[in-house]
């Protein structure tokens, strides 16, 4: 029986703070597992008696849907490949993140 290929990979988009301002940057990391589930949970990371205004950095798990062959580890893939879903990752996490922070501006 063959394994089933899973459809979706799953990055964790991290936004970090600048100082006190509101200016914030963005990374994008491939995490190890892949799933079968579409979703944009997202994770807090604040310190005890801290409020949103307050918030130094935020981790959004994103699952983004791909072509199985990606999960595949039979599949060669150079980092280039997975570009436009860590766009499409971005795009997703952002919209979320801004409901959140509505003032924040990404820096390059």
């Amino acid at each position: 029986m063959e394994k089933e290929l899973l459809e979706f990979i799953q990055f964790d988009v991290i936004y970090i703070r600048q100082g006190v301002s509101n200016n914030w940057t963005r990374r994008v990391e491939r995490k190890a597992a892949a799933t079968k589930e579409i979703g944009v949970p997202m994770v807090i990371i604040h310190h005890q008696d801290e409020s949103v205004k307050d918030e130094k950095r935020v981790i959004c798990t994103v699952n983004v849907k791909c072509d199985p062959l990606i999960n595949d580890p039979n599949t060669f893939m150079v980092p280039e490949d997975l570009k436009p879903y860590e766009e499409e990752a971005l795009q997703l996490t952002d919209k979320k993140f801004k409901k959140r922070h509505p003032e924040a501006e990404f820096t390059p």
